[in-house]
């Protein structure tokens, strides 16, 4: 794809929809050429624009050898392959677009009064809800709640006039949830970059620039836990120090009180995490 912006809108919905006319009377119509390849982020990763550009994007590969067993099953492959590239692509796109939006909107008392933790909670929604694939977490996310969230604090190692915070997780999160929770910032902060059209200068679009926090080791002593959670969303070491034995059953704290339910693997789109 050469230095191109992979986010860059190159197709009109008139294009889209007038080739979707040609696409079903002639599946063997295709939308671009290889010297002018196109897909449409803005529209479904297998719309009949993309589907027809799929085919297109299979005889770039064959035409510069990257595909040693050019045969019906493996151009399959790389076209289904081809789809799930185009469905982060177009996840983090709408992304983007909402993000640019919002911060064309008017600002919102409440939105401005939220502290960090709970916007970082909303944030991290937000992108959970751009991303199909992890729809199935959030009502377990709203459960964990802005008590879940890590707090930071301003790092004093910092040289003067530069402001970054040393993150700070919840003394009982489980560290494969945090790993994962952190994923979603990663999302986020993808969201937020931008180049000129010359691909040479970072920055972030407009609105506020996103806070630097820097992981750390260290665990805040501050808020409660939270009760219910998926097993894997706690530390295991402070379940056992609450109840030692508790797995095994029992009526002690654990048992009664936290009540972990049971565990949830916490995946991620492989592409998306790559």
């Amino acid at each position: 794809m050469g230095n191109r912006d992979l986010y860059a809108n190159e197709v009109s919905q008139d294009e889209a929809d007038a080739f979707a006319v040609r696409f079903k009377k002639n599946p063997l119509a295709r939308p671009c050429t290889v010297q002018q390849f196109r897909y449409w982020i803005a529209g479904s990763p297998k719309s009949a624009w993309n589907k027809g550009a799929s085919y297109v994007f299979v005889q770039i590969l064959e035409e510069k050898n990257f595909i040693t067993k050019p045969d019906h099953e493996t151009r399959d492959r790389i076209r289904e392959a081809f789809f799930v590239r185009l469905k982060t692509l177009h996840g983090i796109w709408l992304g983007k677009q909402k993000m640019e939006d919002d911060n064309q909107k008017e600002p919102q008392p409440l939105t401005s009064n939220l502290g960090p933790w709970s916007q970082l909670f909303h944030r991290r929604r937000e992108v959970m809800l751009i991303i199909p694939e992890l729809e199935g977490y959030l009502e377990d996310f709203d459960q964990l709640g802005v008590g879940g969230m890590s707090s930071d604090e301003e790092d004093s190692e910092m040289e003067e006039g530069t402001l970054r915070y040393r993150v700070k997780e919840p003394y009982w999160r489980g560290h494969l949830l945090t790993k994962w929770l952190r994923l979603l910032d990663c999302v986020h902060l993808e969201g937020r970059c931008s180049v000129d059209s010359a691909g040479n200068l970072f920055g972030f679009t407009r609105g506020a620039a996103p806070r630097l926090r820097v992981a750390t080791n260290d665990r805040s002593s501050k808020g409660a836990y939270v009760s219910g959670l998926p097993v894997n969303f706690y530390d295991a070491e402070w379940l056992e120090k609450q109840e030692p034995g508790w797995a095994k059953g029992g009526a002690g704290f654990v048992n009664q009180i936290i009540r972990p339910r049971k565990a949830k693997k916490l995946d991620f789109p492989t592409d998306l995490a790559r």
